[in-house]
């Protein structure tokens, strides 16, 4: 079992209610993601909306695949931009949401790298991620 850091921009707060609704992650397979890591059941997302902070953590209740139809990516740029869907049951959503400074390119607590919050969907130590849910 790992960690993933998954990132939804503050252009796009409202794909955070898709995600939860579909119980579905999409990964974005345009700019420069040439390297996409893999989800496997039982991994974990820790979910950051930017502009609001970590809202939540998710579990990878399947290995991540390529969405099956259009009704699997809700999001804006459909099956074109999300290459992969990540199946996940939501474990807990943290309200308020659980924002964090960042200094130097990192994110201050954390030292998440910026850059990994900007990409969308990074693997993370559990250490990092144990910062946050310690927060909760």
């Amino acid at each position: 079992m790992g960690w993933l850091l998954a990132t939804i921009s503050k252009t796009e707060k409202k794909n955070w209610d898709l995600c939860k609704s579909t119980g579905l992650w999409g990964v974005s397979v345009q700019g420069e993601n040439n390297y996409i890591p893999k989800a496997n059941k039982d991994d974990f997302l820790l979910f950051w909306v930017g502009g609001v902070g970590f809202v939540g953590v998710g579990k990878v209740s399947e290995k991540m695949r390529v969405p099956t139809s259009e009704t699997e990516v809700p999001w804006r740029g459909g099956m074109t931009r999300y290459g992969f869907v990540v199946p996940f049951k939501l474990v807990e959503e943290f309200t308020p949401a659980i924002l964090l400074t960042f200094k130097d390119n990192f994110q201050v607590e954390t030292g998440i790298p910026l850059a990994y919050f900007r990409r969308g969907f990074q693997p993370i130590t559990d250490a990092q991620a144990n910062v946050v849910v310690k927060k909760k």
